[in-house]
């Protein structure tokens, strides 16, 4: 899942979700209805789930009815377009003159001028997000392996959270010494006192992580033969923590 994520998918600037990359290569050898079909067995199986699109990719995938998608700029993740969009919206009369070639490979026909740059904008959004259309309908085949979609449209909101990020479902210090259970030694014996210290020693340095918001040195410097993976891999803070178990696993088989 952290695969297709990390090669298929851009992230925006406000972290809340990613759009499909533009890839004709992709599409014609259907990667993303087999990343559909993957995701369906993950989320049947009881596994990884999606949890890193764009609400509007969320709500096409359910219905496949591009009319109820809901889209405003700040969904758009491709860093050229987000550069023209914020030109337009700070342009002048003559500075938008000057955007005329850009305004007419992105569809929009009307007049240029600043009063008009909603609707400007808008067709800028539309000709970006359009464009992912073919990945995310191919995508949505692949759901079909399980009828997921259908059970995505009767239940949008319970199972929203299964593609789209909430805003606080990172792990925290508090969340994975909670998750723990150790089996420690008896009380009272020398090896009970030395888990407990690794256990207090575990504790601090989950919280250092959360304080400083960092990658802890040793995770980051792991070598492996797929390094892009691996080190795209690694997230900030405690979450490193959470995603090095399972990387190491996948990396040494």
């Amino acid at each position: 899942m952290n695969g297709i994520e990390l090669r298929y998918f851009e992230p925006g600037p406000d972290n809340k979700g990613k759009n499909p990359i533009y890839s004709i290569s992709a599409l014609e050898e259907s990667y993303f209805r087999s990343f559909g079909e993957i995701i369906a067995c993950s989320l049947a199986q009881g596994g990884p789930a999606p949890d890193f699109m764009r609400n509007w990719c969320y709500t096409y995938l359910a219905t496949g009815d591009f009319d109820r998608v809901v889209l405003t700029h700040e969904d758009v993740t491709d860093v050229e377009t987000i550069e023209l969009i914020e030109k337009v919206r700070i342009a002048t009369d003559d500075e938008l003159q000057s955007l005329t070639d850009n305004l007419l490979s992105c569809g929009y026909t009307g007049l240029i001028k600043t009063d008009r740059k909603d609707p400007i904008i808008r067709t800028i959004t539309l000709n970006s997000l359009a464009r992912v259309l073919p990945m995310l309908e191919q995508m949505r085949k692949g759901l079909q392996l399980y009828n997921l979609p259908d059970v995505m449209e009767q239940h949008m909101d319970l199972c929203r959270p299964l593609f789209v990020p909430l805003q606080d479902n990172k792990p925290d210090a508090n969340f994975l010494m909670a998750s723990c259970k150790p089996d420690l030694s008896e009380q009272g014996t020398s090896r009970h006192n030395l888990e407990q210290s690794i256990l207090n020693y575990f504790q601090d340095f989950l919280q250092e992580l959360e304080d400083d918001d960092a990658v802890p040195e040793h995770f980051a410097e792991i070598e492996d033969s797929d390094t892009e993976v691996v080190s795209d891999t690694y997230s900030s803070g405690c979450s490193a923590v959470v995603n090095w178990p399972g990387t190491q696993a996948s990396t040494t088989k």
